[in-house]
């Protein structure tokens, strides 16, 4: 099992014109490294995809999004991380 949740860049870049929806998604993000924390040990595994920009609509970002939560998903034991990063205009991913 694995609940994953989707997270923005306001979580860790807030920006005063859009101050709730940056204290929400900091929350979520503690929500998540909460409950993670308490359920690793019973094996469900839970994480968040953090959109940094603007939600893309081209198709081809929205896969490579898709694939975000999919890595997460499948991630080995080793190798898991909580958080995986899609940076909006930027060729590179976390």
């Amino acid at each position: 099992m694995a609940p994953s949740f989707s997270g923005c860049g306001l979580a860790q870049k807030p920006a005063k014109e859009q101050t709730s929806l940056s204290v929400g998604k900091a929350a979520l993000r503690a929500l998540v490294d909460c409950v993670a924390d308490e359920t690793e040990h019973d094996g469900i595994r839970v994480g968040m995809v953090t959109i940094d920009g603007t939600m893309p609509t081209h198709e081809l970002e929205l896969k490579r999004i898709a694939e975000l939560y999919w890595q997460l998903f499948t991630m080995s034991e080793r190798s898991r991380k909580r958080e995986l990063l899609f940076r909006v205009n930027a060729s590179s991913f976390d």
